[in-house]
């Protein structure tokens, strides 16, 4: 069985012959190893590779033990190995995935955190800690409630089981360290792990975005204020179709129309064949709407 884990025969594992098998990098630290084994007379265990004939790697973990007599005289060293290699797979895909979750962590310019089942924060990035603005060991103090008083109590619990059934994206304020609100974008995803919940969260700072919509949201009321209650008629015409998609009660009453009659038609739909002057409306529409482009 060891000929067949490490990758060569009895014949040449005789004597030293078995340490050419071991990888390069691992040969001096295991002569080390069993160095300090001998002169403490005790059994030691290490880790190292083989490497077989066509490059495979083989890891496995060998002991080494004292073989005495009768008389508690070493005689020899007796060794044995153990195949680890779908071990050590197992721990480098973990150690790989370790690292791209703490990349992650590091690197992201949103809020990342990580809540439990009662809204207790377990774990949270430095991107959360400056958008709350709280330290490292104060914000693992904290509860959901501490920055949202929305999410307590049976509200925190009926959001929980609304979040594990399917992941949320949703917007709320957060309040800051210092007293201030924000207003935040928040993505959630729940799971359950080793039979307990585990609420991923993500957080970005949405609050100018919010002042400038209500700018634009007040802009828009304040346009549409004037132009409901303006004396002179206007009408609103698609520039790619010359067609009217909105008048106000002013051109209304002035064409004899309601709004939703006009909406639609062209110019020169709803003036009369000849102007005041002669002049072709439909032929005088079509000039002035192509001059304007």
């Amino acid at each position: 069985k060891w000929c067949e884990i490490a990758g060569i025969s009895s014949e040449q594992a005789a004597g030293k012959g078995w340490i050419d098998a071991v990888h390069p990098y691992d040969r001096e630290l295991l002569w080390r190893k069993a160095e300090q084994l001998i002169l403490s007379e005790s059994i030691g265990q290490t880790e190292y590779r083989f490497v077989k004939s066509d490059g495979t790697l083989v890891w496995v973990l060998g002991e080494i033990s004292a073989e005495r007599n009768s008389n508690s005289n070493i005689i020899g060293y007796v060794g044995s190995i153990t195949d680890i290699t779908n071990n050590k797979k197992l721990e480098e895909a973990i150690r790989y995935q370790n690292l791209r979750y703490d990349t992650l962590l590091k690197t992201s310019v949103e809020g990342i955190h990580i809540l439990d089942g009662k809204g207790n924060l377990i774990q949270a990035n430095d991107a959360f800690c400056n958008l709350l603005g709280y330290s490292k060991e104060e914000i693992l103090k904290l509860n959901v409630s501490d920055w949202n008083e929305f999410y307590s109590g049976q509200q925190f619990n009926d959001e929980l089981q609304a979040i594990l059934l399917k992941p949320a994206i949703f917007e709320s304020t957060m309040k800051r360290k210092n007293g201030t609100v924000i207003d935040a974008e928040i993505s959630a995803a729940g799971i359950y792990f080793n039979d307990h919940v585990m609420i991923f969260c993500s957080a970005r700072d949405i609050t100018e975005r919010k002042k400038v919509q209500k700018q634009l949201t007040d802009s828009e009321t304040k346009f549409r204020s004037l132009y409901e209650l303006a004396n002179d008629s206007i009408l609103l015409i698609d520039p790619v179709t010359y067609r009217i998609i909105d008048c106000n009660p002013a051109a209304s009453k002035l064409l004899g129309y309601d709004i939703n009659s006009i909406i639609g038609k062209m110019p020169a739909d709803i003036s009369p064949a000849l102007q005041a002057d002669g002049s072709i409306s439909e032929a005088l529409s079509e000039y002035y709407l192509t001059k304007s482009n």
